[in-house]
């Protein structure tokens, strides 16, 4: 919090929400908020490397307790998981200390399961325990969306400009960007399915399947709702995608991230692609079908992870965009 404090004494027009909210307990939920903030999310990152760094030195410790030995408190840890919802702090140590365990019972469950299982996933603090097992899987890409994605989003600008795309009027250019990038590719027809039937979504549906736009809540709910029903007539299942609220015109938008009934809110763009990428990454959950083809795009040129499922339009477009950067 002093640290916050003293940020804004040195930048007064920024605020010290911005960098550190603490754990709070309020009235109305009965229970308790974990903290929040660009501070606390540093904090937890580097906490995850270190802990990634000492658990490899542990590694190599020949007299290292096996796995095996350590199970029956990993089982009690995973339990507790299971019906906690707080304390916060407890929550996040027996969440990394099951990190091996959680991620074998991924392979085997769907998204609705996960959710359903660990109940402190569906508070806001989830977006942190999200994270947490994103960075002990890819421990070096922590934050290089905030490095990349700035030089990606103004090639993706560019390059709908050579081509004469312009979706609307958008004050930032990161939601500008995330916007108009399914319109750089041409519609993809999907697979059939059980009944023989397939489907090439448009290029709208595929925006609403990655970055979808939206004026209010109320027009979520339709939105969604008919999404679901269109997604149900051809077997495939409703993955989470972002949405922005409001006038894209304006710099302040409302940003939310949706996971089925689970809505996390978040402050920027940039921090909902952030966060959609991590999400299917640490919970082992596929892309869209509609917007793969982005999300392996994003993959490879924003947090340079390789795929072997890259498309030749996957592929191209990465070409076409690398030339302005």
């Amino acid at each position: 919090m002093r640290i916050a404090e003293e940020i804004t004494i040195l930048f007064p027009n920024e605020k010290s929400e911005t960098y550190y909210i603490p754990y709070i307990v309020t009235e109305k939920k009965k229970r308790g908020v974990g903290p929040k903030g660009k501070l606390w999310s540093r904090y937890t990152n580097v906490r995850t490397a270190l802990r990634n760094a000492n658990a490899f030195k542990e590694n190599e410790n020949p007299n290292k307790p096996s796995e095996q030995s350590q199970s029956p408190n990993k089982e009690l840890q995973l339990e507790f998981l299971k019906t906690a919802t707080e304390p916060y702090l407890k929550i996040l140590a027996n969440w990394q200390e099951t990190y091996s365990l959680r991620r074998k019972l991924y392979l085997n469950s769907n998204l609705e399961t996960i959710f359903t299982d660990f109940p402190c996933l569906r508070l806001s603090s989830g977006i942190e325990l999200i994270e947490t097992d994103f960075n002990q899987k890819f421990p070096d890409k922590i934050d290089i969306i905030y490095t990349t994605w700035p030089k990606v989003m103004n090639a993706i600008n560019k390059e709908a400009a050579e081509r004469n795309i312009s979706i609307a009027e958008v004050a930032d250019p990161s939601l500008k960007a995330l916007i108009t990038l399914p319109f750089l590719f041409q519609p993809v027809t999907l697979k059939k399915n059980r009944k023989g039937v397939s489907w090439r979504p448009t290029r709208v549906e595929v925006q609403e399947s990655f970055f979808m736009r939206i004026s209010n809540f109320d027009e979520l709910q339709e939105k969604r709702s008919s999404r679901r029903q269109k997604l149900s007539t051809y077997g495939i299942s409703d993955q989470p995608y972002a949405c922005v609220a409001g006038n894209l015109e304006a710099v302040n938008n409302f940003y939310i991230v949706v996971v089925n009934d689970v809505v996390y809110k978040v402050d920027s763009s940039i921090r909902a692609l952030e966060l959609l990428f991590k999400l299917y990454h640490a919970l082992d959950v596929e892309y869209p079908a509609e917007s793969e083809h982005i999300w392996l795009f994003i993959q490879e040129i924003v947090f340079n992870i390789k795929s072997s499922k890259s498309s030749p339009a996957t592929t191209a477009l990465i070409t076409d965009v690398q030339y302005h950067m």
